[in-house]
């Protein structure tokens, strides 16, 4: 059964501008830590950002809004971009890790949505895809619910 559905389109201009403006603290902001141990990005300037490195952020940025979306309250009411992990596969295909508060929003909502599910009775898929072509990023996101 699906929870929900969330989609986001972003330029990665956009991305560009909040670290301008925001330096190492807009990383820290958007990333979680996982992310953030992998990917060297903290610590280094704006220049240092290479094409293929703005696109990254962005499509960090822009699957977690997507995830958020589809659990139905956005980035909001104990959703935060921290508690989501973009990652990859043995195959390279992107997924989702979400944990701390964010996995207990989705959870009540998922609850709340499907009355007959309780807490221990359910498990998650979120299925993401993530295209991007010169300066836009798109994402999409289900989240199937299902009964273990």
């Amino acid at each position: 059964m699906i929870l929900g559905v969330g989609t986001d389109i972003l330029h990665i201009s956009r991305i560009q501008d909040s670290f301008a403006k925001f330096g190492n603290d807009f990383l820290n902001r958007v990333m979680s830590k996982e992310e953030l141990g992998h990917y060297d990005f903290v610590g280094k300037e704006y220049n240092d950002f290479t094409d293929k490195n703005w696109a990254k952020v962005a499509k960090i940025f822009s699957i977690k809004e997507a995830v958020s979306k589809a659990i139905g309250t956005g980035i909001a009411k104990g959703v935060s971009f921290k508690d989501m992990t973009l990652l990859n596969d043995d195959f390279g295909k992107p997924f989702v890790k979400i944990d701390g508060k964010s996995l207990e929003v989705l959870k009540q909502s998922a609850i709340t949505k499907f009355k007959r599910f309780s807490l221990d009775d359910f498990g998650f898929e979120i299925e993401i895809s993530i295209s991007d072509e010169k300066d836009l990023v798109q994402t999409f996101a289900i989240i199937d619910v299902f009964k273990k």
